[in-house]
């Protein structure tokens, strides 16, 4: 019962989150290499396609308050 109080629950919660969260951005920098190295061996048209998603995701990271 002494996991549901409010002094270890947020904790866990915070210490989860962090703990999640650098795989998540590893996996954005990656998924970033590979699009770059798909674009620059590839069609052109795709290059546009490229800047939106990596601008999203750059967005997504700077919402979570990790750069």
């Amino acid at each position: 019962m002494s996991w549901r109080s409010s002094t270890g629950y947020l904790p866990a919660n915070q210490y989860l989150s962090s703990w999640l969260m650098g795989p998540l951005i590893a996996g954005h920098v990656v998924l970033l290499f590979q699009w770059g190295f798909f674009v620059h061996h590839h069609a052109n048209r795709a290059n546009l396609l490229h800047w939106v998603i990596s601008a999203i995701l750059f967005l997504h990271v700077v919402e979570m308050g990790q750069w």
